[in-house]
């Protein structure tokens, strides 16, 4: 669980931007890659990344009144280089869905 601030596509681990983070969670880098894509161009936004017990993730995007919501589900990918060495990835479940609050 994350709950802190979507600058221009940046997700925030400043300490006067992070509100509730569990330990030293972080964000996976797919995901990262995903909001920072999909999110650039809005200046400041509340996110709110939620994990279940399978390590799915709801991502939640609160810009104003407008709220972007995508889950991402987790799969592993197996690497020759790494010698059979398993990676977890996340790979978004459709695309962002867009209301207004």
């Amino acid at each position: 669980m994350l709950k802190t601030r979507l600058i221009n596509g940046r997700v925030s681990v400043e300490d006067k931007d992070v509100v509730v983070r569990y330990i030293n969670w972080q964000v996976p880098d797919d995901v990262v890659a995903n909001l920072t894509g999909t999110f650039q161009v809005i200046a400041d936004a509340e996110l709110f990344v939620i994990s279940d017990s399978q390590a799915n993730l709801k991502c939640i995007v609160q810009a104003g009144v407008t709220r972007y919501t995508c889950f991402f589900f987790t799969f592993f990918f197996t690497s020759l280089i790494n010698e059979g060495g398993h990676k977890t990835c996340y790979r978004p479940f459709g695309s962002w869905d867009v209301s207004q609050m």
